[in-house]
Protein backbone atom coordinates (compact mmCIF):
# COMPACT_ATOMS: atom_id res chain seq x y z
CA UNK A 1 0.00 0.00 0.00
CA UNK A 2 2.68 2.41 -0.91
CA UNK A 3 0.92 4.17 -3.28
CA UNK A 4 3.80 4.28 -5.69
CA UNK A 5 3.54 3.65 -9.42
CA UNK A 6 6.23 1.17 -9.22
CA UNK A 7 3.77 -1.26 -6.34
CA UNK A 8 0.86 -1.03 -9.06
CA UNK A 9 2.46 -2.13 -12.06
CA UNK A 10 4.41 -4.86 -10.01
CA UNK A 11 0.38 -6.11 -8.97
CA UNK A 12 -1.50 -5.37 -11.99
CA UNK A 13 0.77 -7.40 -14.14
CA UNK A 14 1.08 -10.31 -11.57
CA UNK A 15 -2.84 -10.14 -11.79
CA UNK A 16 -3.21 -9.92 -15.11
CA UNK A 17 -2.15 -13.39 -15.80
CA UNK A 18 -4.95 -14.03 -13.86
CA UNK A 19 -7.85 -11.81 -14.35
CA UNK A 20 -8.35 -8.63 -16.45
CA UNK A 21 -9.19 -6.70 -13.60
CA UNK A 22 -7.96 -6.15 -10.16
CA UNK A 23 -11.60 -4.63 -9.20
CA UNK A 24 -10.93 -2.41 -6.23
CA UNK A 25 -7.83 -2.16 -3.94
CA UNK A 26 -8.18 -1.39 -0.24
CA UNK A 27 -5.74 1.83 0.87
CA UNK A 28 -6.13 0.87 4.54
CA UNK A 29 -3.16 2.65 6.33
CA UNK A 30 -2.18 3.49 9.93
CA UNK A 31 -3.24 7.12 10.02
CA UNK A 32 -5.52 9.61 7.87
CA UNK A 33 -2.48 10.90 6.20
CA UNK A 34 -0.64 7.80 5.36
CA UNK A 35 -4.57 6.74 4.18
CA UNK A 36 -4.74 9.65 2.02
CA UNK A 37 -1.29 9.70 0.23
CA UNK A 38 -2.42 5.96 -0.51
CA UNK A 39 -5.89 6.54 -1.67
CA UNK A 40 -3.99 9.52 -3.87
CA UNK A 41 -1.26 7.27 -5.23
CA UNK A 42 -4.28 4.58 -5.99
CA UNK A 43 -6.46 7.39 -8.22
CA UNK A 44 -3.04 8.93 -10.11
CA UNK A 45 -2.39 5.53 -10.99
CA UNK A 46 -5.72 4.85 -12.62
CA UNK A 47 -5.70 8.08 -14.29
CA UNK A 48 -2.22 6.45 -15.97
CA UNK A 49 -3.04 3.23 -15.86
CA UNK A 50 -4.02 2.97 -19.98
CA UNK A 51 -0.91 5.09 -21.19
CA UNK A 52 0.84 1.51 -21.79
CA UNK A 53 0.72 -1.66 -24.19
CA UNK A 54 2.26 -3.83 -21.29
CA UNK A 55 -0.30 -6.12 -20.29
CA UNK A 56 -1.72 -5.31 -17.17
CA UNK A 57 -5.14 -5.78 -14.82
CA UNK A 58 -6.91 -2.89 -14.86
CA UNK A 59 -8.03 -0.73 -11.77
CA UNK A 60 -11.75 -0.26 -11.64
CA UNK A 61 -11.55 2.04 -8.65
CA UNK A 62 -10.84 2.13 -5.18
CA UNK A 63 -12.70 0.42 -2.07
CA UNK A 64 -12.34 1.89 1.69
CA UNK A 65 -12.10 -1.04 3.26
CA UNK A 66 -11.21 0.50 6.79
CA UNK A 67 -11.00 2.53 8.69
CA UNK A 68 -14.21 2.65 10.11
CA UNK A 69 -14.87 -1.05 11.20
CA UNK A 70 -15.10 -3.19 14.67
CA UNK A 71 -12.20 -3.57 16.14
CA UNK A 72 -14.04 -6.97 17.74
CA UNK A 73 -14.20 -8.10 14.28
CA UNK A 74 -10.91 -6.10 12.86
CA UNK A 75 -9.60 -9.52 11.06
CA UNK A 76 -5.99 -8.67 9.65
CA UNK A 77 -6.32 -4.32 10.34
CA UNK A 78 -4.21 -3.57 13.32
CA UNK A 79 -6.27 -2.20 16.01
CA UNK A 80 -4.22 1.06 16.87
CA UNK A 81 -5.53 2.04 12.80
CA UNK A 82 -9.13 1.84 13.62
CA UNK A 83 -11.12 4.73 13.85
CA UNK A 84 -14.29 5.27 14.67
CA UNK A 85 -16.43 6.61 11.49
CA UNK A 86 -16.16 9.98 10.59
CA UNK A 87 -18.39 11.80 7.72
CA UNK A 88 -15.40 14.37 7.89
CA UNK A 89 -12.98 11.85 7.23
CA UNK A 90 -14.77 10.55 4.78
CA UNK A 91 -15.03 13.31 2.47
CA UNK A 92 -11.32 13.78 2.79
CA UNK A 93 -10.64 10.40 0.93
CA UNK A 94 -12.91 11.46 -1.45
CA UNK A 95 -11.42 14.43 -2.10
CA UNK A 96 -7.85 12.09 -2.77
CA UNK A 97 -9.71 9.78 -4.76
CA UNK A 98 -10.65 12.26 -7.04
CA UNK A 99 -13.85 10.50 -8.45
CA UNK A 100 -12.54 6.71 -7.76
CA UNK A 101 -13.69 5.42 -4.50
CA UNK A 102 -16.58 2.94 -5.27
CA UNK A 103 -17.59 1.06 -1.82
CA UNK A 104 -17.32 2.20 1.67
CA UNK A 105 -17.04 -1.09 4.19
CA UNK A 106 -17.98 0.27 7.48
CA UNK A 107 -19.21 -1.69 10.83
CA UNK A 108 -22.98 -0.51 10.93
CA UNK A 109 -22.89 -0.47 14.59
CA UNK A 110 -19.93 2.15 15.93
CA UNK A 111 -20.90 4.71 17.15
CA UNK A 112 -20.72 7.54 14.17
CA UNK A 113 -21.47 5.16 11.27
CA UNK A 114 -24.82 6.36 10.50
CA UNK A 115 -24.10 10.06 9.56
CA UNK A 116 -21.10 8.40 7.71
CA UNK A 117 -23.13 5.79 5.67
CA UNK A 118 -25.18 8.52 4.37
CA UNK A 119 -22.46 10.43 3.77
CA UNK A 120 -21.08 8.11 1.34
CA UNK A 121 -24.24 7.43 -0.02
CA UNK A 122 -24.92 10.64 -1.33
CA UNK A 123 -21.58 10.62 -2.65
CA UNK A 124 -22.73 7.80 -4.73
CA UNK A 125 -20.90 5.04 -3.02
CA UNK A 126 -22.22 1.48 -2.80
CA UNK A 127 -21.66 0.77 1.28
CA UNK A 128 -21.22 -2.21 2.31
CA UNK A 129 -21.50 -4.05 6.53
CA UNK A 130 -18.05 -5.50 6.84
CA UNK A 131 -15.45 -6.20 9.47
CA UNK A 132 -18.66 -5.67 11.74
CA UNK A 133 -20.15 -7.27 14.76
CA UNK A 134 -23.45 -6.24 14.21
CA UNK A 135 -26.78 -7.17 15.29
CA UNK A 136 -29.47 -8.84 13.24
CA UNK A 137 -31.36 -5.82 14.00
CA UNK A 138 -28.30 -3.45 13.63
CA UNK A 139 -27.90 -4.54 10.09
CA UNK A 140 -31.69 -4.42 9.08
CA UNK A 141 -31.31 -0.76 10.19
CA UNK A 142 -27.94 -0.24 8.41
CA UNK A 143 -29.56 -1.79 5.10
CA UNK A 144 -32.95 0.64 6.23
CA UNK A 145 -30.57 3.81 5.81
CA UNK A 146 -29.15 2.60 1.92
CA UNK A 147 -26.37 -0.41 3.02
CA UNK A 148 -25.93 -2.90 -0.19
CA UNK A 149 -23.60 -4.89 0.28
CA UNK A 150 -21.81 -7.79 2.55
CA UNK A 151 -18.18 -7.82 2.40
CA UNK A 152 -16.56 -10.98 2.44
CA UNK A 153 -19.51 -12.85 4.22
CA UNK A 154 -18.59 -15.50 7.19
CA UNK A 155 -15.17 -13.40 7.28
CA UNK A 156 -14.43 -11.20 9.97
CA UNK A 157 -17.89 -10.65 11.36
CA UNK A 158 -20.29 -12.02 13.95
CA UNK A 159 -21.32 -15.73 13.86
CA UNK A 160 -24.32 -16.85 12.26
CA UNK A 161 -26.46 -18.88 15.32
CA UNK A 162 -29.81 -19.67 15.38
CA UNK A 163 -30.79 -17.04 17.95
CA UNK A 164 -28.48 -14.58 16.76
CA UNK A 165 -28.05 -14.32 13.25
CA UNK A 166 -26.12 -11.04 13.03
CA UNK A 167 -25.26 -9.02 9.44
CA UNK A 168 -25.23 -12.98 7.93
CA UNK A 169 -28.79 -13.63 8.64
CA UNK A 170 -29.96 -10.33 7.53
CA UNK A 171 -27.35 -10.62 4.21
CA UNK A 172 -28.99 -13.92 3.45
CA UNK A 173 -32.67 -13.01 3.98
CA UNK A 174 -32.63 -9.38 1.90
CA UNK A 175 -32.58 -9.98 -1.89
CA UNK A 176 -31.47 -5.98 -2.70
CA UNK A 177 -28.70 -6.55 -0.52
CA UNK A 178 -25.46 -8.39 -1.99
CA UNK A 179 -23.34 -11.11 -0.18
CA UNK A 180 -19.86 -10.83 -1.35
CA UNK A 181 -17.73 -13.84 -0.90
CA UNK A 182 -13.90 -14.64 -0.70
CA UNK A 183 -13.79 -17.73 -3.40
CA UNK A 184 -10.52 -19.01 -2.17
CA UNK A 185 -11.09 -22.68 -2.05
CA UNK A 186 -10.80 -22.47 1.58
CA UNK A 187 -13.14 -24.25 3.96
Amino acid sequence: MEGTDAAFRSITRKVSAYAPRLSLPPPSQPTTDQTLRAVEGIAAYIARQHETDEPRAEILGIHLEGPFISKERRGVHPSEWIQLPSAETLNRFLKAAAGNARILTIAPEVLGAAPCIDAAREAGLVVSMGHTDATYEQARAAMARGVRSATHVYNAMRPFSHRDPGVIGAVLTTPEVNAELIADGAC
